[in-house]
């Protein structure tokens, strides 16, 4: 959600929260990344990049969470299958934890790695075509 809220705001100081609201609100995360991405820098996101393939999982992850269905409850006519669906799934998507100095890693993807990744990666894009917002970032740190 804070590459989301991040994506967002870049592209209402370039244009307007109306515009952004308008036009590119209802774009999907990975196409506002894209899109945004283009308008703001002139420059394309690298879609092939480590960062935009941990996105795209980061999304993924998150959408499992915030979206999840219910299942039927257990009972004890269903519940020696459901107990071998759940560990074979579980054995599929093992969890990888490990902590380190940026956080937790679930799944092989640390939220707070790709976060920095992505913004990286922009940064890369922003530093050459000179957009504004970034430029106003650094004026306000030194003062």
């Amino acid at each position: 959600m804070c590459l989301e809220a991040f994506i967002y705001d870049c592209a209402a100081r370039n244009f307007s929260d109306t515009y952004v609201k308008r036009y590119l609100d209802k774009l999907g995360l990975k196409a506002k990344w894209v899109v945004i991405s283009r308008l703001v820098t002139g420059k394309d996101f690298p879609t092939n990049s480590k960062a935009f393939q941990n996105l795209q999982r980061l999304i993924g992850e998150r959408n499992r969470l915030v979206h999840y269905k219910s299942r039927p409850a257990l009972t004890n006519e269903n519940f020696e299958e459901r107990l071998r669906e759940i560990r074979k799934k579980a054995l599929k998507q093992r969890p990888t934890i490990s902590s380190n100095e940026l956080g937790v890693s679930f799944y092989g993807i640390s939220p707070y790695e790709t976060i920095i990744e992505v913004l990286t990666e922009f940064r890369g894009l922003e530093d050459e075509a000179k957009a504004k917002w970034w430029v106003l970032e650094e004026i306000n740190q030194q003062a």
